[in-house]
């Protein structure tokens, strides 16, 4: 091995100082030449990025030390960010033209007994809407005005198929039936955008069993007393929705759902609500929102946005209070009784 003189050659390069000092600006130097730092590309689809694929796994650092993984959940938390950041009074508007209320029928459509009320609750607190939903159901119950049937995500949408039973391919339908679920749970378990896919078809099953309801007179057939039964007939069918309801599922389902293409978080979330279409809307949407306790105080614990859009104010560390309750129970009850749900069904 050859000996290195120390005669006419260069030492190592100086290491770098602890702290890194940029080099000094030129007072001309136009700042937005600058070049903004490098950043990791993700993939863009489940398949990319993969094991199987031969590329990074979904925890393995790419090429500048940055944890996969790490930049998907960052990438998740920003497309929430940003869904969430859309004011819901837009977000209602425009599931209001994409989802409208019953209308009166045409024409050439069968008449309707009678046209009662569709009433949801949205929010972005679970807790919060569970309890104002309590606080509504029995307000309108224990009026005796109302016969009050609710929805919610949990509800099975009714069995709209005939009572003779039919072969499907061989197989009776509940056989048929049992089969497709199995399969369609299957498929959606992990996959967020088959189980938004599967929540709406729910929905439209119960759409048409909300329609069902509030055109159709209670009868009493549950009570042998006459008197019972006369009252019953005179109540007005209300159909209310618990545990929120398009805003709600679109916000969760825009939120969860990746974006694989080219489009921004706000036509990524625009496009999750126009599933809804044909699906019946609210003809009262009741907001839950956590507040304070001094906006709760200045701007009170309830509030009307519009004809058709109810604000309830909740500190959540307090929860409801019973000036609220009474409050919301009357605000509800006299929007019930003003009717103006039933514009175009003409007087029963």
């Amino acid at each position: 091995m050859l000996a290195r003189s120390n005669t006419g050659t260069l030492g190592p390069p100086a290491r770098p100082s602890a702290s890194y000092a940029q080099p000094p600006r030129n007072p001309g130097f136009d700042e937005s030449l600058r070049l903004p730092p490098l950043q990791t590309q993700l993939p863009t689809s489940p398949t990319q990025g993969s094991d199987s694929s031969g590329g990074p796994s979904a925890s393995a650092p790419t090429g500048l030390g940055i944890v996969v993984r790490d930049l998907r959940e960052s990438q998740a938390r920003s497309i929430e960010a940003m869904v969430m950041s859309i004011p819901y009074i837009n977000k209602l508007k425009v599931l209001g033209k994409i989802s409208p209320p019953l209308g009166p029928p045409g024409p050439s459509s069968p008449a309707v007994e009678t046209r009662g009320p569709v009433l949801a609750l949205e929010g972005r607190s679970a807790a919060l809407v569970k309890a104002v939903s309590v606080v509504i159901e029995k307000s309108l119950a224990s009026s005796g005005e109302c016969a009050v049937r609710t929805w919610s995500a949990n509800t099975p949408p009714a069995d709209t198929g005939s009572d003779d039973a039919e072969m499907v391919d061989g197989q009776s339908p509940e056989m048929s039936k049992s089969r497709t679920t199995s399969v369609s749970s299957g498929s959606s378990s992990s996959n967020p955008f088959g189980k938004y896919l599967q929540t709406i078809m729910e929905w439209h099953g119960k759409s048409d069993d909300i329609i069902k309801h509030v055109t159709t007179k209670p009868t009493g057939e549950q009570s042998d007393n006459a008197v019972d039964k006369t009252a019953a007939s005179s109540q007005l069918p209300v159909a209310l929705i618990t545990d929120g309801f398009s805003l709600t599922l679109s916000d969760k389902f825009a939120s969860s759902v990746p974006i694989a293409d080219s489009y921004a978080p706000v036509d990524h979330w625009q496009w999750m609500a126009t599933l809804w279409r044909g699906i019946i809307g609210p003809d009262l949407v009741i907001y839950v929102r956590s507040a304070t306790e001094d906006e709760v105080n200045t701007l009170g614990g309830v509030d009307f946005k519009s004809a058709g859009i109810m604000i309830v104010r909740v500190n959540e560390s307090k929860g409801l209070d019973e000036k609220t309750e009474r409050r919301l129970g009357f605000e509800v009850m006299e929007w019930v009784r003003a009717g103006t749900f039933k514009e175009g069904f003409g007087r029963e």
